[in-house]
Formats: C-alpha cells, structure tokens, sequence
C-alpha cells in the first residue's frame, strides 16, 4: 500500500483541497468513489489564529471515516505556529489525518499580501516554517500522519527556468513527509500544458514522495505521467469538480456515472450531507471553545445564506455534458433558457463587470455575441409570438438553436464547453 509519512493509502490518488468545492458532503462522495485522502478548503492561516468563525467552520471534518487533512496558507512561521495552536482547540480537528501548507495558489491578493508562490526563493523563511510544522507534528495530540507543502514551479516563466522548485525539494527532504508540485508556475491558468520534465527533476532529487498535479483527469493520464515523472501520487482537482466518479475511473473502474438515476442519487446524497452540516462550535477570545464557557444570552441574528458550491452536483451543470450523451440534461436546458430570458439580461450581471478577472472579460465577450440573438427574442416576443430553444451536444461544443414563430425564422449560435461552464458558475443554480 502506498505511504504518505504515517498514512497507510489504498491508492494513490488525492482529492485537491478547493475553494467552494471541497466540504464534507463533497469529499465523502469522492471518497466512496475511489479517492484515499482529502482535503478541506483553503484556511488562511491569520484568520483562524484569531479565532475567526468563517474560517474555523471550512475545516468542516465531521466525518471520521473520511481521512481529510487541512491545507493552511501561511506567510510566516509565527502565524503558523498560532493557527496551529488554534487548530487543536476545535473539537472536529481530532478527525484530522494530515495538515499541508499551501505555496502555490496563484491569487495576485495572495501573491502581494507575500504568501503562496511568492515565498518560492525565501529559502530561510520557509526553512522556517517547515521546521515549525514539523516540531508542531511531534508535540500535537492530534493524530496527524503526515505533514506537508504545496507548491509551483515559480512565480513566473523566470523563476521556473530558474529552477526555484529545486531547492524546496531539499528542505522538503529535511522536513516533510511530501511535496506536492503543480506542473505550471503562477502566472499560467489552466490551459497552459504542465511541465512534467521539471516533476521529474524534482523526483529524482527527492527522498519523499512526489505528489503530481495538473491536467490529470483518467487513469491514461496518470500511467503517462507517473512513468515520466516517477510521481508517487497524483492530486485530482479540477476533474473532481466535474465529477466524483473520476476516482472510480483511476482505480479501474467506470469513470463516468452510468445513468441519471446515479446523478440523481448522489445529488440526493449530497444535499443530504450538505443542508444540515454539524454545528461548529465558536472559537472564545480567550483560546476556549465556546461550549465549555457558560452561555450568555446574544441578539438573534438573521440566518446566513449558505455558502455557494462550485461543483456539478450544486449547480446546473449535468455531468453527462463533455460525455457525448445523447441527450444533455433538462437541468443544462433550464441554464440556456436563463441565458436567452430577457428578464436576466447577461450584460447586468454583476459578475460580468469584473473586468480586472479573466472570467469577467470572458463572460462579457460572450455576451456580447449572443447580443443579437436576444434581441430577436425580445421583438418576437413583442410581437405576440413564442421563441423555443434546443439544446444537443456537438462534439466538444454545445449547440444552441432557437426558433422563432412568429418571425418563422431559426437562428443559432453554439458555446464551448468552456464557455457554457464559466456561463453556469457566474449565473449560479438554474434548477
């Protein structure tokens, strides 16, 4: 069986802590599908050392049969060594397995408050804070297996040809269990090809397993890359969100779910999980969890919403979308109603005016060439006729047509697969 540290794994593969993505309904699915460890959202280190509620309620591990760890995004070994302190304090923390630092989230607010890749060449400091992770580990009553880091191949092309993920590996070697390395540095997305040669390097200097992430979404991929790069272990991420089932495609079995009616169960099954999570007791001030200082009547305060999913089973996404299904899911056909509706115009959404982010130039541009189709819509509908949209999958695109009666006319237009996910997200929940 494959070891990380202390943790004894039934396989090699790992579902990727992500934002809006990994709670625990999500990872106990992944986790019946074939995934041996996973991992909570992102925790910001500064913010749970000050007892943020927020923040301590993202290390949702509830589920003891899950094995989770938590990933901290650190600037310094001394808030490392307070988030920590807080960390043993939660009463669901005793379910932990695992704790990895994060060093490779591209955010630029990331990047300028110092944090994630821009640690990459301050070797001393993040000698530092492995060395804190791991004198924590030896002291902790947490039963903690394994402990390790995150990381890129750099800042930016420079630092990647500048090989700055080299030297982490040595300190990762003095003081980790493993390293994980995703194939890209930070100013690359995700349509940028990962760069296995420089997993390989890191491989052939480590004397701890390598965990490999990027672009691996089926069991071709991983015999690919564990036999070019000699990666013990491959992290799953984005091919998660799309589907749980892609951890029973690693280990053998069918990597796509068979029916609606499996879609449905587990939706069923996450919702389940997911509406009614175990209450998190609030962090005191004073380093005391709530429940064991006497109770003190509070205001009554308005119910939060709860926090929007990312992933398929929350949102319009069907899973069979990208398959070559026959026919797409009526929860796919609602998203395209929404979007040709008049009375939910692309061009006010709010997200759409962000335009400093890469989605938010994208989602105008599609806007903007759908433009024209609705505004044949709304004169038809002026004119007391009725417009009918149709939806089918078209090789790696999805096809739109949209007849108009009254006009006895039929336009059309087809989005990408990558188009129409980013459309779903920034919309939210059609269903």
């Amino acid at each position: 069986m494959p070891t990380l540290g202390k943790l004894e794994l039934k396989n090699p593969f790992i579902l990727a802590p992500m934002e809006s993505v990994s709670d625990c309904a999500w990872r106990r699915l992944c986790a019946e599908q074939g995934a041996a460890l996973t991992f909570t959202e992102m925790v910001r280190a500064n913010a749970l050392a000050r007892g943020n509620k927020s923040t301590a309620e993202l290390i949702d591990t509830h589920d003891a049969e899950v094995p989770t760890g938590v990933q901290l995004l650190v600037a310094n070994e001394r808030e490392l060594a307070a988030a920590l302190r807080t960390l043993e304090q939660l009463p669901q923390a005793s379910n932990l397995c695992a704790v990895d630092l994060n060093f490779g989230c591209p955010s630029p607010e990331v990047i300028r408050a110092g944090a994630g890749p821009a640690l990459l060449k301050r070797r001393a400091k993040l000698e530092a804070i492995f060395e804190t992770l791991r004198a924590w580990q030896r002291t902790t009553p947490l039963r903690i297996g394994a402990v390790g880091a995150k990381i890129r191949l750099g800042l930016n092309r420079l630092e990647q040809d500048q090989k700055v993920y080299l030297p982490i590996v040595e300190l990762a070697n003095q003081h980790l269990d493993y390293l994980t390395i995703h194939a890209r540095h930070a100013r690359q997305d995700s349509t940028s090809p990962p760069t296995w040669s420089a997993v390989a390097e890191a491989v052939a200097r480590a004397r701890i397993p390598i965990i490999a992430n990027g672009d691996l979404t089926c069991a071709d991929d991983w015999r690919r890359v564990s036999a070019e790069t000699g990666a013990s272990f491959a992290l799953i991420a984005r091919a998660a969100i799309r589907s749980p089932w892609v951890f029973r495609g690693l280990t053998g079995g069918e990597g796509l779910p068979g029916s609606h009616e499996e879609i449905d169960a587990a939706r069923t099954r996450y919702d389940a999980l997911a509406d009614h999570p175990p209450q998190v007791p609030r962090l005191a001030r004073r380093g005391l969890p709530a429940h064991a200082r006497p109770p003190r009547r509070a205001a009554p305060r308005r119910p939060r919403a709860p926090r929007q999913r990312a992933h398929a089973l929350t949102s319009a996404r069907a899973y069979h979308l990208g398959y070559g299904a026959p026919a797409l899911d009526p929860f796919v056909h609602k998203l395209v109603l929404r979007l040709f509706d008049e009375g939910a115009p692309l061009s006010r959404n709010r997200h759409f005016h962000t335009f400093e982010t890469e989605e938010g130039r994208r989602a105008l541009r599609i806007s903007r060439r759908l433009k024209a189709l609705r505004a044949d819509i709304a004169r038809c509908r002026a004119e007391g006729g009725e417009s009918v949209v149709k939806t089918e999958a078209d090789g790696d695109a999805v096809r739109v047509q949209i007849h108009l009666r009254s006009l006895r006319s039929t336009r059309q237009t087809t989005l990408e697969w990558a188009e129409y996910e980013l459309l779903q997200r920034l919309l939210g929940d059609t269903a």
